[in-house]
């Protein structure tokens, strides 16, 4: 296969060099009951990559890349192996790419990319580029577009207006990625918080302390918003790890306050949240 000359050159290097290169941490990778950890069956055949602090790094076949405007793109699309392939391993290798390209497009997170020569059955030749791609578009039809030397953007409030030309209420199939929020969290937060007001829940931003019960009677009891302070947004792909002593990273707010702290994809502090005195 002809090189490209402003592509990196493919040589016989494994998944495993490469992720070191990048930084990765790939002590993981050799507890295995291989000789080496680079052959570690776990990793080394799979599809996509992180690392604890959302770094991300795909593999490419180098023949799928195409240039348009001098620029290096390519698209990826997994859905239907993702789906449908007989071979469970196989569907879960897609689900992760998935998953990766889904979180990458969302948080504006770069992609290191591998480009790879061979087939199906095997890769002959790899190479890491040394400029960093963005996820710049993701299709209705399940495609990612990555652009090689893009500056990636956060995607978590997009919004196409073209949707307003449409028929409202029809049924139609469709698959979002969004962050898991753990039920038993939630619960421990507002019960600490209940044990700590005489049993009284409340709005925690100061200037609002808004109490659904008292305006609402029966129907507003225990109702309100559970905030993570630490954006969940901001949380590794493969999520992080919560115990009793991390409540204090949540705050009770009503969803009015709620809104006005996370507009426009920002975590404002509670403290500074209202700046005027309410309206009588």
């Amino acid at each position: 296969m002809a090189e490209i000359s402003d592509l990196p050159t493919l040589k016989r290097r494994t998944v495993y060099e490469l992720m070191k290169v990048i930084g990765f941490d790939v002590r993981s990778w050799a507890f295995s009951k291989t000789k080496s950890p680079a052959s570690n069956p776990k990793y080394c055949y799979e599809w996509a990559f992180t690392d604890k602090d959302e770094r991300v790094a795909v593999n490419v076949w180098h023949r799928n890349l195409k240039k348009r405007n001098a620029t290096w793109m390519v698209e990826i699309n997994a859905e239907r192996t993702a789906i449908s392939d007989p071979n469970a391993t196989r569907r879960r290798r897609a689900q992760h790419l998935n998953r990766v390209l889904a979180q990458s497009y969302a948080a504006g997170l770069p992609v290191h990319v591998v480009l790879l020569a061979g087939n199906a059955k095997r890769v002959f030749r790899r190479a890491l580029d040394s400029q960093l791609w963005a996820v710049t578009d993701h299709r209705r039809n399940g495609a990612f577009i990555l652009t090689r030397g893009k500056t990636p953007s956060s995607h978590y409030f997009e919004f196409d207006e073209r949707g307003l030309d449409a028929r409202e209420g029809k049924k139609y199939r469709q698959i979002i990625w969004a962050r898991e929020r753990e039920r038993k969290i939630r619960a421990a937060k507002i019960a600490a918080f209940a044990k700590e007001h005489n049993g009284r829940i409340f709005c925690e931003v100061a200037g609002c302390e808004f109490d659904f019960e008292r305006q609402y009677g029966e129907l507003g009891r225990g109702y309100i918003h559970v905030h993570h302070k630490n954006q969940l947004s901001k949380a590794p792909i493969a999520g992080r790890k919560v115990t009793k002593k991390d409540l204090n990273r949540f705050a009770l707010v009503c969803p009015n306050c709620h809104a006005m702290i996370h507009l426009g994809n920002q975590c404002r502090p509670l403290r500074a949240l209202i700046t005027r005195k309410p309206i009588k």
